[in-house]
């Protein structure tokens, strides 16, 4: 760290100054490109602190070598879940994630060549690498070394402040999960060799906000039409937190990158803050009962009430994952010219026990393709002058189209089958609704 002035009023200068926490933020840098979670911070200062470990990074680094159980540490950041879900490609990828994270710039050749020659061939670890990387770039005295050790310098400050803000159980508690860290992951890589970490600190307090829940639409990150997600339980439903613990961040990633396989790359414009899906919490104000008591008319019901609160505005249409039950409909869309709005309901409790997709990158299941039906028909597929249409909003081209209703069993794998009804970036006949041109898909 940088050397403080005595006297220093800064309120996480006794923080800053701990030796151990020092370490270990560098570790959840250098592999993880984020700030350590306050309970992994903890974890870890007591392991290295029970070892006597230098604190010292070079020194640390050195220690890998000699002690088993710094080794052990080190080596366990490279066989988490998180490092399993970050590093996915070869070695030249993975190395190129961690100059981004730890000097926030690619590897030069002469680097690159060197440290995959000693991942490939000589037995160094990946975990080794990424802090041997921020080790070298600390005492490297070059033009360059002097920038990227102003830069990890401000990382690691930034990241300890970061740490330390989280101090309440509920901020604690939203620094968990892919989201969370994909936040964060996104604050750190805006700081540089010249950023003030201590002017840092209000974007530092805005990205732990952005981790709680929220019941309001936080600001748009993108201008123009967009896709929003809430999470919506009846007055008196049980709250399973699927904004919270990546459940809708998951499906709709599902379906969305399904969505660009069979579109050359476009996807719903999904409404984001911080970079991530942006989900709105709502407890709404009738049972379910009383929703139910609505019969054909509870998705109307559900969509007035999310309007009378002030979170329906025009130029979004709106997919509500409703904790409740529906005994007619796992998804009830609004329809243009038969039951119009913009919200789509899913009714959590009324789809059969179906999953969500585990993972953004799952191929998406029945219910992805389910709230993707409701997004089109809420979109406006499928026109009634469409060649294939059926009642009310389907076609029956074939089984394997996203819109089939038929005789036959549903097996949704290809969107628009013959590409006549509402999916054609060439063009479909005059009045016919096409996604292609929708102002909702990225174009």
């Amino acid at each position: 760290m940088s050397e403080r002035p005595a006297g220093n009023t800064d309120r996480f200068a006794a923080v800053l100054a701990a030796d151990y926490n020092n370490v270990v933020q560098q570790l959840y840098i250098a592999y993880f490109g984020r700030p350590a979670d306050p309970n992994g911070l903890a974890n870890f200062t007591a392991q290295l602190a029970a070892e006597n470990a230098p604190s010292n990074i070079q020194a640390f680094n050195t220690a890998y070598s000699a002690n088993p159980n710094v080794k052990k540490l080190i080596d366990s950041f490279g066989t988490s879940a998180e490092s399993n879900a970050l590093y996915t490609g070869g070695t030249e990828s993975f190395l190129t994630s961690i100059y981004t994270n730890v000097l926030g710039r690619a590897p030069d050749p002469e680097g690159l060549r060197f440290w995959i020659d000693a991942i490939d061939n000589r037995g160094l670890t990946k975990a080794n690498a990424s802090f041997s990387i921020m080790a070298g770039a600390l005492i490297n005295s070059s033009p360059q070394g002097l920038v990227d050790a102003a830069l990890i310098r401000n990382r690691v400050d930034v990241a300890t402040r970061f740490t330390s803000s989280l101090d309440t159980p509920t901020e604690v508690n939203s620094y968990s999960g892919d989201r969370a860290a994909a936040v964060a992951r996104g604050m750190l890589a805006k700081v540089n060799q010249n950023t003030d970490p201590a002017g840092f600190q209000g974007t530092i307090d805005s990205t732990i906000a952005s981790l709680t829940r929220t019941s309001t639409d936080r600001p748009d990150e993108l201008t123009g039409p967009q896709v929003h997600v809430i999470y919506a339980i009846p007055s008196d439903g049980n709250d399973a937190g699927l904004d919270m613990n990546e459940t809708l961040s998951r499906t709709t990633g599902s379906l969305n990158n399904w969505l660009a396989g069979q579109t050359g790359g476009r996807r719903l414009r999904f409404d984001t803050f911080s970079g991530v899906l942006d989900v709105t919490f709502v407890t709404l104000p009738k049972t379910d009962a009383a929703y139910e008591g609505l019969g054909d008319g509870k998705r109307a019901g559900i969509e007035q009430d999310l309007a009378s609160l002030g979170l329906v505005v025009p130029g979004k249409i709106y997919l509500v994952y409703y904790d409740g039950s529906n005994p007619r409909n796992c998804v009830d869309p609004s329809t243009p010219g038969v039951n119009t709005g913009q919200v789509a309901v899913m009714y959590l409790k009324g789809c059969g026990g179906s999953q969500f997709a585990g993972t953004a990158t799952t191929a998406p299941g029945v219910l992805e393709f389910r709230m993707l039906r409701g997004i089109l028909r809420t979109l406006g597929a499928v026109s009634a002058t469409a060649p294939n249409y059926v009642p009310d909003g389907y076609v029956n081209s074939d089984p394997s189209d996203v819109m089939y209703q038929g005789p036959l069993a549903w097996t949704p794998s290809i969107l628009d089958y013959n590409k006549q009804n509402y999916y054609n970036p060439a063009g479909l006949g005059a009045g016919i609704f096409n996604l292609a041109t929708s102002p909702y898909l990225s174009q």
